[in-house]
């Protein structure tokens, strides 16, 4: 049982390694929507592997793994560059003040180049950085609170949104 459990991790470790060089993710938007105005605010990035032989595959099953393999931050700069450009494309087809929100994991959040990576994808990819807004959950902002107070001053003076998502779990 032990050894069916070790080949599975490793079996999907290798389909992560491979689908990531290969573009097998995809991002889904959910809206945000203001219930005053009833208008849509930003588009929530979601990522989604598409398993050339398995198929749709869900977050929760493949999101642990990437986060303790290290492989979320090429998924998370994925997200990043591929939400910022749909972004700037919608901006572009008529809809000139919608944003987009992105989660960061733990590992994304603490990793230390994250102001300067979030920034060369807002340069590289012309979308102002009020519309981005970085979701990281109330776990993620109390772990190494120093780090993470001098993280979000970063992104305040580049004028990045920072919301608590999940916020009470």
């Amino acid at each position: 049982e032990m050894r069916l459990q070790t080949n599975k991790i490793m079996d999907l470790e290798g389909d992560l390694h491979r689908d990531i060089k290969n573009n097998g993710f995809a991002l889904h938007y959910q809206p945000i929507v203001s219930l005053g105005s009833k208008n849509i605010l930003r588009m929530e990035a979601l990522v989604r592997w598409i398993h050339p032989t398995k198929g749709l595959i869900p977050p929760g099953d493949f999101i642990p793994q990437a986060e303790q393999t290290g492989l979320i931050l090429k998924i998370g700069e994925f997200v990043l560059h591929r939400a910022c450009m749909d972004c700037k494309k919608w901006q572009k087809e008529g809809f000139p003040n919608l944003g987009v929100a992105i989660n960061f994991s733990p590992l994304q959040f603490h990793h230390a180049n994250l102001p300067a990576l979030i920034r060369d994808v807002l340069n590289a990819t012309h979308l102002g950085p009020e519309f981005l807004e970085v979701e990281i959950t109330e776990g993620v902002a109390m772990k190494n609170i120093e780090f993470t107070i001098n993280t979000l001053r970063k992104l305040k003076s580049m004028k990045v949104m920072v919301s608590i998502d999940d916020f009470g779990t």
